[in-house]
């Protein structure tokens, strides 16, 4: 087995440094040697302060409609991503389309192509070309711009379009979710697979010790032989490392505008997950799914993603759609014992999941949730006690969009927790660890005596970490 588990290190070392990375993969459209933009859109470089350089500008549009502005992804095709979309907003838009900084047309300065200072680009290409506020649309790493953008400077945002956003999740989640799948049974060799789970434990083990390194490029140092084709392109390395670092934590709990998001259910870069998160948490978003699409669904889907963008810009169709079932009391409790590969939703008194593997819970209210011994996956969970909200013990968990109101928030003992889009307010304690566990917290948020504030991030041992500091 010791040297199962050294295999193991290698492959997963190697499934960071590319995964780290992979948003830098996107696929996308460029434009051929010698191809040109139709003649009555307008081109242009601009000065930005932020990097102190040029950025390419494409403008579409009569400048007297309302402004809308796309905001592109990583990758070499920088704007021409939006060259199917643009034709279907210019009758009745204005549109600003640009190359970030470090791609396409545009200069790449030496500074961090982080969301923030993507941001403060936008801010000074949108005071160049509108005086009015204006529709943004972000994809990928540019919904993250996007979202960050309409954050710092509200009063410039009419509304916000995010399409498959990538970077949202904390980092080490991320990196769970682009390895899952790697040691599954039917993958392994025949002789390994009565190893399965220990092997299933040492990844989880290992992406965890690498999600707490504070510079994932030290990673990437132990292979610097590899370093070079695997980094790619230093702008997508910069701005994907710089992308995984920010925490948007405030920037969707407390976001004052409409935001409609749009994504591909067949995304393998952004998890279907995050557009959940986004609905579940955004005070008032809405999520709009495009089947047979990927990460890039302007280009596999581009009449069906006109469409809802169209709609989207004039708020038509697009609403607050609810992630929680109704919470009125019941007298039934939900018991799953020795059980595999059960789904279940309701409302119930106490639910307890004892001994039970590929668990899925889905739009449950409860007066208290006992996980032990399992393996369970939630998603849209409403606890309401009068002492420990959630107990979990020896289990692994995957929670999405979750609140839990209780004496104490969460009792966890040796497990692993992987949570996105929780509100937990406690009278006592949010988060308290009994023996050792490992916590790793997305777009969360905590309010009680010992601790109140976001949570993004991996922990151990319940939040001492952050009441420390």
């Amino acid at each position: 087995m010791r040297h199962i588990a050294k295999l193991l290190w290698l492959i997963v070392l190697l499934t960071f440094v590319t995964n780290v990375f992979a948003l830098s993969q996107i696929p996308s459209v460029s434009l051929e040697p010698g191809a040109e933009f139709p003649s009555r859109w307008r081109t242009s470089m601009v000065h930005e302060t932020v990097f102190n350089g040029q950025v390419f500008v494409v403008e579409a549009g009569e400048t007297s409609s309302p402004t809308v502005i796309l905001v592109h992804g990583m990758g070499e095709a920088g704007l021409t991503d939006w060259l199917t979309v643009i034709p279907a907003l210019e009758n009745q838009y204005h549109v600003i389309a640009m190359d970030l900084p470090g791609f396409g047309r545009s200069d790449a300065p030496v500074g961090k192509y982080s969301p923030t200072n993507y941001a403060r680009v936008l801010q000074q290409i949108k005071q160049r070309f509108s005086p009015n506020p204006v529709h943004v649309v972000g994809h990928s790493m540019g919904g993250a711009a996007a979202l960050r953008y309409s954050m710092l400077y509200p009063n410039d945002i009419e509304d916000v379009v995010l399409v498959d956003v990538a970077g949202i999740l904390s980092r080490t989640a991320l990196l769970k979710q682009r390895a899952r799948g790697i040691i599954e049974a039917e993958q392994m060799p025949t002789i390994l697979q009565a190893a399965t789970t220990r092997a299933s434990y040492l990844v989880q083990k290992i992406l965890e010790k690498l999600g707490q390194l504070p510079d994932p490029m030290a990673a990437r140092a132990m292979y610097q032989d590899l370093s070079g084709r695997l980094m790619g392109d230093q702008a997508n390395s910069n701005a994907g490392l710089a992308l995984v670092d920010e925490d948007f934590t405030d920037a969707i709990y407390n976001n004052p505008h409409r935001v409609h998001v749009i994504w591909g259910r067949d995304d393998t870069i952004a998890p279907m997950r995050t557009a959940k998160l986004l609905q579940g948490q955004l005070p008032n978003g809405s999520l709009e799914i495009i089947d047979d699409a990927g990460h890039v669904p302007m280009k596999s889907q581009p009449q069906l993603f006109n469409n809802l963008l169209l709609d989207a810009l004039s708020d038509n169709r697009f609403g607050k759609k609810s992630t929680q079932v109704s919470t009125q009391s019941s007298a039934q409790s939900l018991n799953c014992n020795g059980k595999r590969d059960q789904k279940y939703s309701g409302v119930y008194k106490n639910v307890i999941i004892e001994r039970c593997r590929s668990v899925v819970l889905k739009n449950i209210v409860a007066e208290s949730l006992v996980i032990k011994d399992s393996k369970v996956e939630m998603e849209n969970i409403h606890v309401v006690s009068n002492d420990v909200a959630a107990v979990i013990e020896h289990s692994v968990v995957v929670a999405t969009n979750i609140r839990l109101i209780g004496q104490i928030g969460i009792l966890v003992s040796r497990s692993r927790l992987d949570i996105a889009g929780a509100q937990i307010e406690a009278s006592e304690m949010g988060v308290d660890a009994t023996s050792h566990s490992q916590l790793i917290f997305s777009i969360s948020k905590v309010d009680s005596p010992n601790f109140t504030g976001n949570l993004h991030g991996q922990f151990t041992n319940g939040l001492g970490e952050l009441i420390q500091k």
